[in-house]
């Protein structure tokens, strides 16, 4: 099981714009567990597991803004569908930077030959006399 150090944590929380309220160590740590079962240790390293973890926080912090409504109060109006569409440009970026991450990492793994085992057909031997 994987957790976060404390640099990772605070790396991510700077890099969203978050605080440990808005997002717990016990969400980063479970963040850090499926990007592990996603990416296992002995093929990516934990460089592609931070890209992994700020993907998701990104798409798991654009549902929370979701839920936020559109109002007007008086003179001002919040306008929060602008939230919606600069969380969506995050989590592409962030995506992106994932897409990258694994793409170096593939990069630097040794060269597979994929391909199906020569089989040779079954004969059939014909018998005159028998």
């Amino acid at each position: 099981m994987a957790t976060a150090t404390s640099t990772e944590m605070s790396r991510l929380r700077r890099q969203l714009g978050l605080d440990s309220t808005q997002l717990p160590d016990a969400d980063i740590n479970d963040m850090y567990t499926v990007a592990e079962q996603q990416y296992p240790a002995a093929t990516y390293s934990r460089a592609v597991w931070l890209a992994a973890v700020r993907w998701q926080a990104a798409k798991d912090q654009m549902a929370k803004a979701a839920h936020r409504v559109t109002y007007a109060q008086g003179q001002s109006r919040d306008n929060l569908s602008d939230l919606i569409k600069n969380m969506e440009k995050m989590v592409k970026l962030y995506s992106d930077d994932l897409q990258e991450a694994i793409a170096a990492e593939v990069q630097s793994l040794p060269p597979v030959m994929w391909a199906v085992p020569k089989k040779i057909p079954t004969r059939e031997q014909e018998w005159p006399d028998g």
